[in-house]
């Protein structure tokens, strides 16, 4: 059995005039088209490669033809039949052999314009191009009138060789390479056509498995890029989803490195703002101190310079004194006095020498210097107190008077 694409298809020369006359109308216009391809485009030479690609897409396109060609071919044959009747065809019928035939005729058509594109195809081809177009609008206009009911003449079925009748071109299927004899017996020529129709029949049905095959395996395929679609695009999400969870993650983790930098600035800067602030206390501390020191300074210098003057005062007095009742002298202050001169008198008139002294020194001394009032201030305590000892508590005096000086130079409330 043959494949379907491989209709070897051996002509016939008919004796009908009108088939010379189509033949030779064929011929003319094939020439006519070589000739308007030939002053209309520029000829390429192709590479050996390219004329075998060529070969390659001619070949298979001449088996597409022929295949879609045996496939009309069979369906207008079974059409004929019902069409050449007398009795009245369902309107499906009508419809369903319309579509066929018209789609059919359309397939054969567009390879057979894809064959053109690529070089002219033969004399064969063209002359089943032409058949095929006539018997199709011949079917389809008398389906139509059927389908319309419109009753009109009985017109005859076109010429169409042997598509009908006689399968001299078909005898390639059987592998034999003579011709059909003229005067063969009907029952042979009965056995032939039922052979070729088994066998066109069995190479539709070989070709339609193989195409119910490779339907098959591009349903896989589509099924198969469907997944990996899907696949594809669950790990787009997936890896959308790991990108965004560790955007996230560093954002965080950047939000807690700043919360943790601005706290340990914030430490730094109160660490600072207290050492600031100890600097400062530090400072007015020494700044008190240096008051301090310089009010204890003036303080010593004060208490010296009272006592030497009070001494001062005392002894001139003294001096002044003896002079003018007893006319005794005393050495000066700056002289130093020796123990003997001093103690050497030791009669009666040395308690009143000394009584006399007293009361002058009582009566001729100067105003002693007073302490300040203190009113509470710390800064000014220091000084208060070493001039209160010093001028107050230092004297022979009774500690009642003592506690009315202290009385005296306090001021304000005690304070805690």
């Amino acid at each position: 059995m043959t494949e379907p694409g491989d209709f070897s298809v051996e002509p016939e020369v008919s004796p009908d005039p009108q088939l010379q006359f189509e033949d030779q109308a064929t011929v003319s216009n094939e020439q006519q088209e070589q000739t308007q391809l030939r002053r209309s485009q520029r000829v390429k030479t192709l590479t050996e490669k390219g004329r075998e690609m060529q070969e390659e897409r001619i070949q298979g396109l001449q088996q597409r033809f022929n295949y879609n060609y045996e496939k009309w071919r069979t369906r207008a044959k079974s059409s004929k039949q019902p069409l050449s009747q007398s009795d009245t065809l369902s309107d499906d019928l009508l419809k369903d052999i319309i579509g066929d035939v018209t789609g059919l005729r359309a397939d054969v058509t567009k390879v057979y314009e894809e064959l053109r594109k690529l070089a002219p195809p033969d004399q064969v081809t063209r002359r089943r191009v032409d058949l095929c177009v006539e018997i199709s609008n011949f079917i389809v206009k008398k389906a139509k009138d059927q389908l319309d009911r419109k009753s009109e003449e009985e017109q005859d079925w076109p010429d169409a060789g042997s598509l009908f009748q006689t399968t001299n071109s078909k005898v390639s299927f059987f592998n034999t390479s003579g011709k059909t004899s003229e005067h063969s017996s009907s029952s042979s020529v009965k056995h032939q056509e039922a052979a070729a129709e088994a066998a066109a029949s069995r190479a539709v049905l070989i070709v339609l498995e193989e195409q119910e095959r490779e339907q098959q395996e591009i349903a896989i395929l589509e099924a198969e890029v469907r997944k990996k679609a899907v696949e594809h695009e669950a790990l787009v999400k997936q890896m959308l989803l790991e990108r965004e969870a560790e955007e996230i993650k560093l954002r965080m983790q950047r939000e807690a490195d700043e919360v943790k930098l601005k706290a340990q600035q914030e430490e730094e800067y109160a660490k600072l703002q207290r050492m600031l602030e100890e600097k400062k206390r530090k400072i007015q501390h020494l700044d008190k101190v240096k008051d301090l020191k310089a009010a204890q300074a003036r303080m010593q210098v004060y208490d010296q310079t009272s006592v030497n003057e009070l001494h001062k005062v005392d002894v001139t007095n003294i001096n002044t004194e003896v002079k003018g009742d007893t006319h005794v002298s005393f050495p000066s202050l700056p002289e130093q006095v020796s123990p003997q001169a001093i103690a050497t008198p030791t009669n009666d008139g040395t308690s009143d020498l000394v009584k006399v002294l007293a009361s002058a020194l009582s009566a001729s001394r100067i105003p002693v210097p007073e302490p300040a009032v203190f009113s509470g201030d710390p800064i000014r305590y220091s000084d208060w107190k070493h001039s209160f000892e010093t001028l107050i508590d230092q004297k022979s005096i009774p500690d009642k008077e003592k506690i009315f000086y202290l009385r005296r130079y306090l001021s304000g409330q005690a304070k805690s």
